[in-house]
């Protein structure tokens, strides 16, 4: 994997423009997180598996990708990588 494939370019913007894009991108994760965060209790697989685990959502947090940002690939890629 490289850091391109992870949104991370090097440009050289002005940094107004380097920091909208980092808070863009800290939004768009901010959203993945909340995402995940009720994917987990909207899931029954996910609730199963934490169960089997003995894990418990009270004490720890976890989330759950029910696949929906993978679909969205391209809609959403020009939030993580820099224009």
């Amino acid at each position: 994997m490289t850091n391109n494939d992870l949104g991370i370019t090097k440009n050289h913007q002005s940094p107004m423009v380097n920091l909208q894009l980092s808070e863009e991108r800290i939004l768009f994760l901010e959203s993945l997180y909340k995402s995940f965060r009720k994917g987990v209790y909207n899931s029954v697989p996910a609730k199963e598996y934490l169960a089997q685990r003995n894990l418990d959502t009270r004490q720890i947090e976890v989330g759950y990708n029910s696949g929906q940002f993978h679909h969205g690939e391209q809609k959403t890629r020009s939030l993580y990588t820099a224009p």
